[in-house]
């Protein structure tokens, strides 16, 4: 990405259960769900973002528009403490 993080995609056709293993394993800090119509972000409106409405308390957004939304990835400690994410 053009902020020189390292980025890493999730596996669309895995069950929602493993985004969470995935989350913790890649060390993801943040996360940027989509909402264009294209076909190639079916899965951000069908599998991630219903991950993160599901699960906010993992969630801080950070940053929307009407094209993307970022979240920030809350650290497993800090989970209790932390404001949750807005529905969507």
């Amino acid at each position: 990405m053009i902020a020189g993080r390292a980025a890493a995609t999730y596996n669309d056709g895995a069950a929602k259960d493993h985004l969470a293993e995935f989350i913790r394993n890649a060390r993801v800090t943040h996360i940027v769900v989509a909402h264009l119509a294209s076909p190639d972000f079916q899965s951000d409106r069908s599998v991630l973002d219903p991950f993160v409405q599901e699960n906010r308390n993992m969630f801080t957004e950070i940053y929307a528009n009407p094209a993307f939304v970022v979240y920030k990835v809350i650290p497993l400690a800090d989970r209790d403490s932390a404001p949750v994410a807005p529905a969507r």
